[in-house]
């Protein structure tokens, strides 16, 4: 049971200007984000990386106890740059010197995500492996998102949605990514979906999902 910690963090944020570094009740995001990963009892605390562009990200990594092996190359620190290509980036790169199975992916612009909600959410992808080789985190849906991120349960696996269904169908139950805050999978190269397939479900509450894309959601914080 090998778990590595891949947090994204990239320099040029498009709609919050350095928002990974920005502060929050005097702790910036990436710092907040590691200290509840430090909490974890399925991650050590030298398999917590951070992947970025940026020296002022790294440092700011590294004072609060992540490790920034590399820095990503610019090509993968676009608005355009998909998530799949950071992650393959950043597993092929280190696993020439770190063993581990399992990645789990922690967007740092999840400032309510706790130690609690990582080992639930490990615990869970650790007891349904036979099930599905992916776990992602969700709440319930609400009708501001985009159809791209919702995702669809049957037999507590999700799927992201194919097709329109209505919202309040009674046979369906919808959810909706959130960020996601968390997503775990199994040590492979990822396709450019990661999201495509069954995976296993993490219920998060709608005020623990919130996603740090826009000024206003700072103020939700306060």
């Amino acid at each position: 049971m090998t778990f590595i910690c891949v947090i994204p963090a990239r320099k040029n944020s498009k709609r919050v200007k350095n928002k990974n570094i920005i502060k929050i009740n005097g702790k910036s995001l990436i710092s907040i984000s590691i200290k509840e990963v430090k909490k974890s009892k399925f991650i050590d605390n030298k398999n917590i990386f951070v992947s970025t562009d940026s020296e002022i990200i790294s440092e700011e990594a590294k004072r609060c106890g992540a490790s920034v092996p590399f820095l990503r190359p610019k090509s993968l620190g676009l608005d355009n740059t998909k998530m799949y290509k950071v992650l393959n980036h950043f597993t092929k790169k280190i696993s020439k010197t770190v063993k581990f199975k399992y990645v789990i992916m922690l967007q740092p612009t999840s400032p309510l995500r706790t130690s609690k909600h990582i080992d639930e959410a490990c615990n869970i992808f650790l007891k349904n492996l036979n099930k599905a080789k992916k776990l992602v985190s969700v709440s319930k849906l609400s009708k501001n998102f985009f159809p791209t991120k919702i995702m669809i349960e049957k037999n507590k696996l999700i799927k992201q949605l194919n097709g329109f269904y209505s919202y309040e169908s009674n046979d369906k139950n919808f959810y909706v990514r959130n960020g996601p805050a968390i997503f775990i999978y199994t040590k492979k190269k990822l396709n450019s979906n990661i999201y495509a397939g069954k995976s296993l479900m993490y219920l998060m509450s709608e005020k623990c999902s919130l996603d740090i894309n826009e000024y206003e959601d700072l103020k939700k914080l306060s």
